[in-house]
């Protein structure tokens, strides 16, 4: 009977060590995804606000190119 509890017992760690490591598996993948779309937030941002200097600046030059002398 105690043999039959100690395989069981064992089989259960053994899925237990198992899932750990699919876990730790997935929590990289995971952390990998979420620093890859941290990045690509923070470039989108960047290149909004460059596009709005851009745009500005050319608006302030056409101005200033049409206006009268």
């Amino acid at each position: 009977m105690f043999g039959l509890l100690e395989a069981r017992e064992k089989k259960v760690r053994e899925e237990v060590a198992r899932l750990r490591k699919e876990a730790e598996q997935v929590q990289a993948a995971l952390d990998t995804a979420e620093g890859a779309q941290w990045r690509l937030a923070n470039a989108r941002e960047t290149v909004t606000e460059v596009l709005a200097e851009t745009h500005a600046s050319q608006e302030g030059q056409t101005r200033y190119e049409v206006s009268p002398p």
